[in-house]
């Protein structure tokens, strides 16, 4: 990869609230032509995941 980027976020219980809730994560790049690299972009998506706040 010319590129390799990651990125944490946290989210506070506080914030979401008692119950059971249900977590997934989508990230979308895009990049210009370059002489090194074509123009492309790229998606993902993780798998969900269920929480529970009591």
């Amino acid at each position: 990869m010319l590129f390799d980027v990651t990125r944490s976020f946290e989210l506070p219980a506080s914030k979401l609230g008692m119950g059971h809730h249900t977590l997934e994560a989508k990230v979308h790049a895009k990049w210009g032509k370059h002489i090194f690299t074509e123009r492309g972009e790229a998606s993902a998506k993780t798998p969900a995941i269920r929480i529970s706040i009591e």
